[in-house]
C-alpha cells in the first residue's frame, strides 16, 4: 500500500510542476504514406 500511495504523490508532483512549468512536451511520430516497402512519416513537437 506504501508503494501506491508513493508512486501517487510523485505523479501529483510531476502535475504541480507541470503546471509550474508550462507544459510537458512530447514528440508525436505520425504515418502519412505507405507505397509497399517505402514509408513517409512525420514527427512533430506538440506541448
Amino acid at each position: 500500500m506504501n508503494t501506491i500511495r508513493i508512486i501517487s504523490i510523485m505523479l501529483m508532483l510531476a502535475g504541480a510542476v507541470g503546471l509550474a512549468y508550462g507544459s510537458f512536451s512530447y514528440t508525436k511520430k505520425t504515418d502519412e504514406v505507405k507505397l509497399g516497402p517505402i514509408e513517409l512519416s512525420i514527427q512533430e513537437k506538440q506541448r
